[in-house]
C-alpha cells in the first residue's frame, strides 16, 4: 500500500512524468525501429494528460506524425480502467501533421509497420470484452493530413484550421458513432489523380497460408459502422479535384464545368439529422452554397430529405437557388457509379419535378451538361430564363417531359408533353412535341430555332398559337394541328425540309386556311380573306421566284379584285 501511495505522488512530479514518457518512447523507438519522441509530459492521474511536441518517423526517416500539443481530460478512475473503460471528456490536438505515403514498388504504406506492431491477431479468436473508449469532445487546431499513393496515383491533402466535434456516443466494439455537432472553419481539401504504377497481386506462399481452422475458431467482423450527426456545419471551405488521368487541365475552357478539374470555393454547409451506413447517406439539408471556377454560383441548395448512395442522388422538398435559377420540389439522379458524371448527358438519368414558380437560366443547365455547347439552340439562348413546372425525366440526350408548362422569358409559352434525343449532337437534335398550347411569334422562332430562316413575309403572321404535334429535326419536321395567326387560322399536316435552305426547301401535305388575309400575306390588294383546303405535293422553294408545287384545292371562299368566288 505504501508503495502505491508513493507511486501516486511521484507520478505527479513533472520531471518524473517526462522521464517515464522518455522511457516509453525509447522502448517504442527500439521496438518499431524508428524514432519516437515526446519533449514533455504533464499528467494528473485519472484527470488530465498533456503531451508536448510528439514526433514519430517512418522507417525511411521521414515525418509520419508530428503534433505540437495533445491534451486530454478524463472522467474516470482506476476501477473503470480495470473494468476496461476509459471516458475522455475532452481531447484537443494542436498544430498536428500526419503524412501517409506509399512509394512505387511497395505494397504497404509507411504507417503499416505501426499497425502491424499493435495488431493482436489472437484478439479476433477470443471472446474477451474489448476495451470501451468514450470520447465526448474533440478540438482540432491547425491539423494537416497528407496522403500520397504512387501505386494508385492518388494524392489527398486536408487542412483543418479550426474544428470542434461534440460526441454523444463512441462504441468501437459495436462500430457506433453518434455525434451531436461538427463545426469546421476554413477547411481545405485537395485531391489529385494521376497515372499510377500498379503492382502485380501478391503471390501466395503455401508455407504462409496453410493453417487449418474450424469455422468456430474464426472471428468474422461483419458489423458495419453506423454514424449519426445531429448537426454538421462547415464554413468557408475550399475543395479542388484534378484528375489528370481523364484529361489535362484546359486553361482555355475555364467557363465550362469540367468534372475532372473542379475548383470550389466559399463552401458553406449546414446539414441536420445525418446518418451513414454501408456507403449510404441520408440527411436534411439546411443549406449548401459555393462558387466554382467557371463563375457558377450556388446560392442555396436545401432539401427536407436528401439521400446519396453509390448509384443514386435524391433531393425531396428541394430548393435550388442561383443568381438566375430557382428550382423546387424533387430532383433525382440515377447512375451506375460516380464516374458516370464525366459523361453526364449520356449516362446520368434524371427525374425532375418542378413546382409552379420554378425558373432556370439555360446557361446554368449548360454548366452541368457541357456537351450542350454543341447545341445551337442552347448556345443562342444561354442567357434566357426558362419558367417551368411539370415533370422532366431521362438523360440529357433522351429527355421526356409530362404536363409541362414553359415560358421563355416573356416570349414563347409551351404547354403539353415532349420528348427529345441527341440534344448535344449538332444538327441531329430530334424533338417530339404534343402541344396543348404553343404561343409565340415568327420573330421569336427565328431567335430560338437554329437554321430557321423563313421568307420575310412569314413575319406578317405575327402572334402564333398552335395546338397539335411537332415531330422531327429543327430543319426537317412534320407539323400537324391547328394554327391561329394575326392573318387568320390554318389546319395543317405538313412536312417541311429546310436542310438545304429556304430556296431549296421541300414540303408536302395538307393545308386548310380559314378566313386567311391573303392580301397582307402576298402584299397584293387584289386578294382578300380566303378559305380553302389544299393538298400540296412535291413542293419546292419558299420564295416567290423559286416556289413550285403540285396543288389540288377545294376553294370555299376566294376574293379577287372585289369579287368573291
Amino acid at each position: 500500500m505504501l508503495m502505491l501511495i508513493l507511486s501516486y505522488f511521484l507520478i505527479q512530479i513533472p520531471a518524473v512524468q517526462t522521464w517515464a514518457a522518455q522511457q516509453v518512447t525509447e522502448y517504442l523507438s527500439e521496438e518499431l525501429e524508428t524514432t519516437v519522441s515526446v519533449e514533455s509530459v504533464s499528467i494528473s492521474l485519472f484527470d488530465k494528460l498533456n503531451l508536448e511536441r510528439i514526433y514519430i518517423e517512418d522507417q525511411t526517416g521521414d515525418t509520419l506524425l508530428y503534433a505540437n500539443n495533445l491534451a486530454a481530460t478524463f472522467n474516470t478512475d482506476l476501477y473503470t480502467i480495470v473494468k476496461g473503460s476509459l471516458e475522455v471528456d475532452g481531447l484537443s490536438l494542436d498544430n498536428a501533421y500526419l503524412s501517409i505515403r506509399r512509394d512505387s514498388g511497395y505494397y504497404d504504406n509507411n504507417l503499416q509497420f505501426i499497425i502491424d506492431y499493435f495488431a493482436n491477431p489472437k484478439a479476433a479468436k477470443t471472446n474477451n470484452k474489448p476495451f470501451d473508449l468514450d470520447v465526448r469532445y474533440l478540438q482540432l487546431n491547425r491539423v494537416r493530413f497528407q496522403q500520397e499513393d504512387a501505386v494508385n496515383g492518388k494524392s489527398l491533402y486536408v487542412v483543418i484550421p479550426t474544428g470542434v466535434i461534440n460526441l454523444r456516443e463512441l462504441s468501437l466494439p459495436n462500430k457506433q458513432l453518434n455525434i451531436t455537432t461538427i463545426d469546421l472553419e476554413n477547411p481545405v481539401i485537395r485531391v489529385v489523380e494521376r497515372a499510377g504504377d500498379p503492382l502485380p497481386p501478391l503471390p501466395l506462399e503455401p508455407a504462409d497460408v496453410i493453417e487449418v481452422q474450424t469455422r468456430d475458431s474464426i472471428y468474422l467482423d461483419t458489423v458495419e459502422w453506423v454514424i449519426t450527426v445531429d448537426n454538421f456545419e462547415l464554413q468557408n471551405g475550399d475543395f479542388q479535384l484534378h484528375n489528370y488521368r481523364t484529361r489535362p487541365l484546359d486553361l482555355d475552357s475555364r467557363e465550362v464545368l469540367d468534372y475532372a478539374h473542379l475548383e470550389l470555393t466559399d463552401i458553406n454547409i449546414d446539414i441536420e439529422e445525418l446518418t451513414y451506413s454501408e456507403w449510404d447517406w441520408q440527411a436534411s439539408i439546411g443549406g449548401i452554397s459555393l462558387k466554382e471556377k467557371t463563375g457558377f454560383v450556388l446560392e442555396e441548395l436545401s432539401a427536407d430529405n436528401a439521400h446519396l448512395s453509390p448509384n443514386k442522388l435524391e433531393f425531396y422538398g428541394l430548393k435550388l437557388q442561383t443568381p438566375y435559377t430557382t428550382l423546387g420540389d424533387t430532383l433525382v439522379f440515377d447512375f451506375g457509379s460516380f464516374t458516370d458524371f464525366k459523361d453526364f448527358a449520356n449516362e446520368v438519368r434524371m427525374d425532375l419535378r418542378f413546382e409552379p414558380g420554378s425558373k432556370v437560366k439555360l446557361d446554368d443547365i449548360m454548366t452541368f451538361a457541357p456537351a450542350l455547347e454543341n447545341n445551337a439552340f442552347f448556345v443562342a439562348n444561354r442567357a434566357r430564363i426558362l419558367n417551368i413546372d411539370g415533370r422532366v425525366s431521362g438523360r440529357v440526350n433522351n429527355l421526356k417531359g409530362r404536363d409541362i408548362n414553359i415560358r421563355l422569358d416573356d416570349g414563347p409559352v409551351f404547354r403539353g408533353d415532349f420528348s427529345t434525343r441527341n440534344l448535344n449532337d449538332r444538327n441531329n437534335e430530334f424533338v417530339n412535341l404534343d402541344l396543348e398550347e404553343l404561343t409565340t411569334s415568327v420573330q421569336n422562332l427565328r431567335k430560338l430555332i437554329p437554321n430557321f430562316v423563313p421568307p420575310p413575309n412569314f413575319t406578317k403572321l405575327g402572334n402564333l398559337s398552335f395546338k397539335g404535334k411537332f415531330l422531327g429535326f429543327f430543319a426537317d419536321f412534320v407539323a400537324e394541328g391547328r394554327l391561329r395567326t394575326d392573318l387568320g387560322s390554318a389546319t395543317t399536316d405538313m412536312r417541311l425540309d429546310l436542310k438545304d435552305g429556304r430556296n431549296a426547301a421541300r414540303y408536302s401535305g395538307t393545308l386548310a386556311l380559314n378566313n386567311f388575309d391573303l392580301a397582307r400575306w402576298a402584299d397584293n390588294p387584289d386578294f382578300g380573306k380566303v378559305t380553302f383546303n389544299t393538298e400540296v405535293r412535291d413542293g419546292f422553294g419558299l420564295t416567290a421566284r423559286d416556289a413550285s408545287a403540285n396543288l389540288s384545292a377545294n376553294i370555299t371562299r376566294f376574293p379577287f379584285k372585289g369579287y368573291t368566288y
